[in-house]
C-alpha cells in the first residue's frame, strides 16, 4: 500500500488545474515509491514506540531483541469509541 504521494500528484492538484500532471519530481516520485511508513496516531504510547523501534531494528539485526506486542489487535476500535463518548 502506498502511503507517501508528492505533493504534485495529489488528487487537488489534478482535478483542480489541468486534469494533468504538469510537472515532473523524479525524486520526490522515487521516495514516494520507495519510502516505509511507522506507524503514527493520537493514541501511541511510549511502549507503542519501543515497540515499533525493536521491530524496525530487527529488520536490520536479526539477533535484535523484541518486547512482546502492547496491543492486541483491535485496541483502536475501543479507543476511538471511548473518545466519541
Amino acid at each position: 500500500r502506498n502511503y507517501f504521494f508528492p505533493l504534485h500528484l495529489q488528487p487537488s492538484s489534478y482535478l483542480c488545474g489541468s486534469r494533468s500532471y504538469d510537472i515532473v519530481l523524479p525524486v520526490a516520485e522515487d521516495q514516494a515509491r520507495t519510502s516505509f511508513y511507522l506507524p503514527t496516531h493520537a493514541y501511541l504510547e511510549q511502549s507503542d514506540v519501543e515497540y515499533i523501534c525493536a521491530v524496525g531494528r530487527k529488520f536490520f539485526n536479526p539477533d535484535e531483541a523484541v518486547p512482546a506486542c502492547p496491543r492486541v489487535a483491535g485496541w483502536t476500535k475501543d479507543a476511538r469509541a471511548s473518545t466519541l463518548k
